[in-house]
């Protein structure tokens, strides 16, 4: 079980958000899943037509649904159970995510995840499943950055680059290249601090910045 040495001041309820709060998004990284394997098997030819639509395909939405095998489906629902939102719009939004490292050795252990916390730019790792409601409850926390310094190993700052790339059915062989792109860029100046997460858009993407 996590336990850290650490005081979190004024947690907050899941339901109080003020106007100025600052929006946090949780990057659920299980990469056992295989994501990205089973978004290719739903990709579609490109059509001609660049699409207006900013909805997630019916795939990426069904990776909220509690009866989704993808972990990032257990934290919506443990969050959205009891979050109140502010015009609409939740303080904390969970992305299924998986990760491509120029270092291998971040990578979780076999029955482990990570969750990534933007923009603290916090990574949370080897999560047990039954971790899930006290890591959710950890990520609604107004002060996370502070978890830094509980000097728990599992917890750290992410230095280097990391790279987000938001897919989705339509976009996922083009997102793919271009992060190939990148890591070949990379790589050809021998530089390996770099970390490439590709998320699957399961919200309107028009009010998320990173």
């Amino acid at each position: 079980m996590f336990h850290f040495a650490l005081r979190i001041r004024n947690k907050l309820p899941y339901g109080q958000r003020k106007f100025h709060d600052i929006q946090r998004l949780a990057f659920v990284v299980d990469n056992h899943y295989g994501l990205l394997d089973k978004l290719k098997q739903q990709t579609i030819p490109a059509s001609h037509v660049e699409t207006m639509s900013k909805f997630p395909s019916s795939y990426a939405r069904n990776l909220l649904h509690p009866f989704s095998k993808h972990l990032v489906s257990t934290y919506a629902s443990n969050y959205y159970k009891k979050a109140t939102p502010y015009y609409g719009e939740f303080p904390l939004q969970f992305f299924a995510s998986e990760l491509y490292s120029l270092d291998a050795s971040i990578v979780d252990t076999e029955h482990t995840h990570s969750v990534i916390l933007y923009p603290e730019q916090i990574r949370i790792s080897n999560i047990e499943k039954e971790h899930i409601p006290y890591i959710t409850r950890l990520c609604s926390n107004e002060y996370v950055p502070e978890l830094v310094e509980s000097n728990d190993s599992r917890i750290e700052k992410m230095e280097g680059i990391n790279i987000y790339f938001f897919c989705d059915v339509d976009t996922f062989d083009r997102t793919t290249l271009l992060c190939q792109w990148f890591a070949h860029c990379f790589s050809s100046s021998n530089y390996d601090k770099v970390n490439f997460f590709l998320v699957v858009v399961i919200s309107k993407m028009g009010k998320i910045r990173v």
